[in-house]
């Protein structure tokens, strides 16, 4: 799986109200892992193992109430699901 060509899009409530892609995360978001365990490197505190690291967002976020039905589909992957309660 290449996470740069990784699209994704939220719906809510069946309207599509978050979309992205990989690419709009300095074109690649390993390259945004990269960057900040560099950054973190030269501030004297690098990443450890067993750190979770993010890498950012694939789209807007999207507020959320009571009763909301989320799907999310990223392709090259199963969709999921929820409803908030």
């Amino acid at each position: 799986m290449d996470p740069s060509t990784a699209v994704m899009r939220l719906y809510k409530n069946g309207e599509c109200c978050s979309e992205g892609s990989g690419k709009a995360c300095m074109d690649n978001p390993l390259n945004a892992a990269l960057w900040l365990a560099q950054k973190m490197a030269d501030q004297g505190e690098p990443l450890t193992k067993g750190e979770v690291l993010l890498s950012g967002a694939l789209g807007p976020m999207v507020p959320v109430v009571q009763g909301d039905e989320i799907t999310l589909e990223i392709d090259g992957f199963e969709s999921i699901a929820l409803t908030c309660s």
